[in-house]
């Protein structure tokens, strides 16, 4: 049976958990209170809705969730192998559980016969689901307290036991709620907020070229910037929001140039012979704050309106990312790499934005602080951060967090607070409004996974699910080759359905008597090509090669083997195929007939048959999503 070739684990089970989601969407005013969405889930309200207002969060909304459709099963003793009693046991979960609400699976719809027919929730249900996945499985104020009395009255562990304890007794954390506003398929990594909270500026890729967008935070409405062939990216607002400063690369290299959003004109603002980068208006629109510099290096520059003239603030950084003026224009906040090139350890310095003493306001140099800005009505600056919890003067406690969080703190690096708390998604490039609330996007992971059609029937089964790319699959005998979170894996029936990993590595293939794989690698920045035997064990060659780009190919291969494959009897052919301008997977008869096995529009790649000739596997890929969001309330309270 096809089942043998089914990796199933433990982790696996829990991924059939919860009910299926469409894709994220924006809440628009929300998270007062959920609406009643048309569409996706059943239409009719279960009882336990009625009369209530929920929030986002485990305390207002899904402990709810959990306990009327989960709880039933998964508890001490119950048909699932998990519980879910408490925020901490579900939070354990979460990334599992966000990579497979689409699947739609669990809860069971039970039919007469008692077998499943799908998700058995409702509208609302998914969408109080769907928020809380899009805002970082949140938590919440106060305490869960169960609907029903007795054996389940209190599900959440004591406040001294909670994930944020540690960062609360040193940081005075400060979690605030938010919303998203607006997600990307196609963004770039770069936003910022109007300062009146009423747009964002981006950069995205839906045109087929990168050029800055903007959309209402009230109402979702796009709206097209630049229509330029070159890329246009790293939009800042003026403080009176009608006008925004962006990176072009029209001339050739970088410049920097501005959009009157009134008039629709667009004005070369610097123009020099190297790059410049990371504009930002001061306070009272008359200056610009940018990076750039000779040979390649990136100085704190500022351009004034008054003069027409460029001077340079800092001096020796040589790699300076963001930058932003302080509310009087007296100083300057902006981070910068410690070697001198985008590495991945970063500060903050905060400069008299005339020149003088630079002042490290981190001082974290095992971390990576970056993408730092004033807020307009304050002394209050917003970095992102992948600190981890520690006292920065005593280090007491180390590490770095896996993910970007935001963080605020005052000018001279005090009063430190911890604004988000979320995993499984980087935030980045916070910036204020006026009214004090922050705005900034997230960039999640690639989704990915390798699923099997049955050629006879249609009927789909997953293989593999990953939070990161799965890269094309090649098949030899009954072996599927893969790559995930960065490893190879080889999965077949020869090793009893388990996947082998072979190696850290990208881009696996397979040599042409199937014997070994090759696979790029890199380290310490370096690229290289290595070949392993399929069974596994050390490297048999590594080549290092430097520069190698990913996408070099580590040894040559014909490109129909990608997007067709034979059948093992020679008659049919499995492809992908467009229809109606999206990827689907077709199977395609001698005759030229084709018959679609899939209809929804995904990414595909690679389909491969398995020996048999029973069933078609391909890679199925979603790309990076970013998503736009904006606090509900003011970030630093009186």
């Amino acid at each position: 049976m096809f089942g043998r070739w089914i990796w199933v684990s433990f982790a696996a089970l829990v991924l059939l958990s919860f009910s299926g989601v469409p894709g994220l969407v924006a809440a628009e005013e929300m998270p007062a209170e959920i609406r009643d969405d048309e569409g996706g889930g059943s239409a009719a309200e279960p009882a336990w809705l009625a009369g209530k207002s929920l929030h986002p969060n485990w305390a207002g909304g899904i402990g709810y969730l959990v306990e009327n459709r989960c709880v039933s099963c998964h508890q001490p003793g119950g048909e699932a192998p998990m519980s879910f009693g408490t925020y901490r046991d579900v939070e354990a979960w979460a990334k599992q559980i966000r990579i497979t609400v689409s699947t739609g699976t669990m809860p069971p719809k039970e039919t007469s016969d008692g077998s499943s027919s799908g998700p058995n929730l409702s509208a609302r249900e998914l969408d109080l689901f769907d928020q809380w996945a899009a805002t970082g499985f949140p938590k919440g104020d106060g305490e869960y307290a169960a609907l029903r009395g007795g054996a389940v009255a209190d599900l959440d562990p004591p406040a001294s036991s909670d994930r944020t304890a540690p960062l609360a007794s040193m940081h005075e954390v400060d979690l605030v709620q938010f919303r998203k506003v607006h997600e990307e398929v196609n963004g770039s990594a770069d936003s910022a907020i109007s300062p009146d909270g009423k747009w964002f500026a981006f950069a995205s890729r839906r045109s087929g070229n990168l050029d800055v967008w903007t959309v209402s935070t009230k109402t979702g409405d796009l709206r097209r910037v630049t229509d330029n062939p070159a890329p246009d990216y790293e939009a800042r607002w003026h403080p009176n929001s009608t006008k925004i400063a962006f990176v072009s690369e029209r001339n050739g290299n970088q410049d920097v140039f501005v959009y009157d959003l009134k008039t629709g004109v667009e004005t070369a603002i610097v123009t020099e012979k190297f790059n410049e980068d990371y504009p930002s208006f001061s306070k009272d629109g008359k200056e610009i704050v940018f990076t750039g510099g000779l040979f390649g290096s990136k100085e704190v520059r500022v351009y004034n309106y008054a003069t027409g003239k460029v001077r340079q603030v800092t001096d020796g950084f040589g790699y300076v990312g963001s930058t932003s003026f302080s509310p009087d224009g007296r100083h300057i906040v902006f981070h910068s790499y410690f070697d001198g090139s985008h590495s991945h350890t970063s500060d903050v310095y905060v400069v008299p934005s005339h020149g003088g003493k630079v002042t490290n306001i981190t001082n974290t140099p095992d971390d990576w602080d970056y993408k730092a800005n004033w807020s307009r009505n304050s002394e209050w600056i917003s970095f992102s951060s992948k600190i981890a919890g520690h006292d920065r003067a005593e280090r007491t406690v180390g590490g770095r967090a896996p993910y970007f969080n935001l963080f605020v703190m005052k000018s001279d690096g005090s009063s430190l607070r911890q604004i988000t708390d979320v995993k499984g998604i980087d935030l980045r490039w916070a910036n204020w409004t006026s009214d004090g609330r922050l705005g900034w996007h997230g960039v999640s992971a690639q989704q990915g996974r390798i699923r099997a059609f049955e050629a006879a029937t249609g009927k789909a089964e997953d293989l593999v699910v990953s939070e990161d790319y799965i890269s094309d699959m090649s098949p030899f005998g009954d072996k599927i080759l893969y790559e995930t979170n960065g490893r190879v894996y080889v999965l077949g029936r020869g090793i009893d359905g388990q996947p082998l990993q072979l190696t850290r590595g990208l881009r696996p293939r397979w040599s042409k008597d199937g014997k070994t794989v090759s696979f790029v690698r890199f380290s310490d920045g370096k690229g290289g090509i290595g070949t392993i035997a399929a069974t596994g064990g050390e490297p048999i060659a590594m080549a290092w090669v430097e520069p190698l780009s990913v996408a070099e190919n580590p040894e040559p291969w014909m490109e129909s083997q990608f997007t067709q494959a034979l059948s093992p009897d020679g008659k049919t052919r499995a492809a992908i195929v467009s229809k109606d301008g999206r990827p689907e997977l077709a199977l395609i008869s001698e005759d030229g007939s084709q018959r679609f096995l899939t209809s929804d529009g995904r990414a595909k790649s690679a389909p491969v048959w398995s020996s048999d000739g029973r069933h078609v596997l391909y890679s199925e890929n979603s790309p990076r999503m970013v998503g736009y969001y904006l606090t509900t309330e003011k970030v630093i309270r009186p």
